[in-house]
């Protein structure tokens, strides 16, 4: 991964920061992925996962999931109600997601895919 993002470079769009977009990525492509207008390619289910474990995981998934084209995946967290230390897959997930460089945007799931639970993320096209 490249260096982490400034407060020049990136925006968190809600006050739980479960929508995120990088700096000069258009609103528009932010809220089509909020409405699930692009429908994932793969997903990554991270249950069960220490946060190192789903950590390396996710960084992989990203990885594998790079398609040289604007990709949609999906990655469920779960939403950390049954931990005694809170969320901390979820929010695992999406600092790495707004650290890493090939992440354009992510949002939170619609309610019929996970909601809270689970994020879509917006893949660059190389």
């Amino acid at each position: 991964m490249g260096p982490l993002p400034t407060e020049e470079t990136s925006q968190i769009n809600t006050d739980d920061g479960s929508t995120h977009r990088k700096n000069g990525v258009q609103l528009r492509l932010v809220q089509k992925l909020k409405r699930g207008q692009f429908k994932p390619i793969d997903q990554l289910d991270l249950h069960n996962m220490t946060t190192t474990e789903g950590y390396q995981a996710l960084l992989q998934f990203i990885h594998d999931s790079a398609r040289g084209t604007l990709t949609c995946i999906r990655v469920i967290h779960g939403k950390g109600l049954r931990s005694s230390q809170g969320p901390r897959l979820k929010n695992m997930t999406r600092q790495l997601l707004r650290e890493h460089p090939e992440v354009l945007a992510f949002s939170a799931c619609k309610p019929a895919n996970g909601g809270d639970g689970a994020t879509d993320v917006l893949l660059r096209s190389s």
